[in-house]
C-alpha cells in the first residue's frame, strides 16, 4: 500500500453485516421505479412547513453535501459541508452528507411531527429501506444517531424519504444541487436565512474517512499508470507499440474472450508476428523463400 501512497490509518473501516437501527414504523421511503411517475407527482404535491431537499457533488475540486429547508416553498435554511478530496471520497458519501445535513436543520430548528425529505439518489434510499449499510458506514452512524434523536423527541415526530428525480425543475431539488456543488469547492459556510451552528457536533468536528471505494478506483489507476511507464520502457515496446499501441490495455483480452485458446494463439502469432507463415519462417532461416 504505501508503495502506491496510500495511507491506509485514513481509510474507512468497515463492520460486515452492519445494520441501521431506528424505529422502521416511523421511518418511510417512497421510491416508485417510473421517473416520469415520480416528477408528476413531486410537481402536484403541496408544500408543507418541513421540507427538506438534499444533495450530493462530486467535483474535480472535491466532494460536499448540502440540505436545503424550504418552508412552504421558500428556503428558509440551509447546511453545507465540503467532505474531501474527489479521489478520496465519492458522490454517494456526499449524498449521505446531504441527507445527514437535513436532519441537522431539523434539530437545530426544532421540528416537530413529520418531516419530509427530497434527494436524488436511489442508492441511498434502498439503503434506508434495507438498513443494511455496506459502504460509508462512519456517515451511516451519524445519520443514524441523527434519526433516532429526532424520533426520540417526540413520539409524533416521523420521517418520510422520498425519490425525487434531479435537474427536472424542482425548486428544492436545484437548490440543494447548487449547493451542493458549491460546497464541493469550497469550506463549509453558514448560508441562507436563519443560519446557525448545527446540533451535530461531529459533523464540523470529525475527519471524514477515506472511502474504499475511490481509494480503490484511486489504486487502479496508479496502477495503470504504473504498467504504463514498465511498458514503455520495455525492450518490446517499440516493436509491438507499431501495431497495437493501446497496450497495456484489455483489448486484446476482450478480442479474445470468446475464442478458444488456440485460436487466441494464432492472434497473439499474427499481431507479434512470430507465426509459421513464410515470411517469418525465411526470417529465422527454416525455410528458403519469404514467398
Amino acid at each position: 500500500m504505501n508503495r502506491f501512497d496510500l495511507p491506509v490509518e485514513h481509510m474507512e473501516k468497515i463492520v460486515p453485516h452492519a445494520r441501521l437501527e431506528w424505529d422502521t414504523g416511523r421511518v418511510s421511503v417512497e421510491m416508485g421505479e417510473d421517473r416520469e411517475e415520480a416528477i408528476t407527482a413531486e410537481k402536484e404535491r403541496p408544500c408543507d412547513k418541513q421540507d427538506l431537499f438534499t444533495d450530493g457533488s462530486l467535483t474535480e475540486e472535491g466532494v460536499g453535501g448540502a440540505a436545503v429547508w424550504m418552508r412552504w416553498g421558500r428556503e428558509k435554511d440551509r447546511r453545507t459541508r465540503r467532505i474531501g478530496e474527489p479521489d478520496e471520497n465519492t458522490v454517494y458519501e456526499a449524498e449521505l452528507m446531504g441527507l445527514t445535513l437535513g436532519m441537522d436543520i431539523a434539530l437545530t430548528n426544532g421540528f416537530r411531527g413529520t418531516i419530509h425529505i427530497g434527494m436524488d439518489n436511489q442508492a441511498i434510499l434502498t439503503t434506508i429501506r434495507t438498513r443494511r449499510a455496506k459502504f460509508a458506514q462512519f456517515l451511516w452512524r451519524g445519520f443514524e444517531r441523527s434519526v433516532k434523536e429526532y424520533l426520540k423527541r417526540h413520539r409524533s415526530n416521523n420521517i418520510k424519504l422520498r425519490w425525487v428525480p434531479g435537474h427536472e425543475g424542482v425548486e428544492g431539488n436545484e437548490r440543494a444541487d447548487e449547493a451542493a456543488k458549491e460546497a464541493a469547492r469550497t469550506e463549509r459556510e453558514g448560508d441562507g436565512e436563519g443560519g446557525r451552528e448545527g446540533e451535530l457536533d461531529w459533523i464540523e468536528e470529525e475527519v471524514i474517512p477515506m472511502s474504499r471505494a475511490a481509494t480503490r478506483q484511486r489504486l487502479m489507476e496508479q496502477i495503470k499508470e504504473k504498467r504504463k511507464a514498465e511498458w514503455k520502457a520495455s525492450t518490446r515496446f517499440e516493436r509491438i507499440n507499431r501495431y497495437d499501441p493501446t497496450l497495456p490495455s484489455k483489448t486484446f483480452s476482450k478480442l479474445t474472450a470468446k475464442m478458444r485458446r488456440k485460436q487466441a494463439s494464432i492472434i497473439f502469432q499474427m499481431r507479434t508476428g512470430h507465426i509459421q507463415l513464410q515470411k517469418h519462417m525465411s526470417r529465422i532461416g527454416k525455410a528458403e523463400s519469404p514467398l
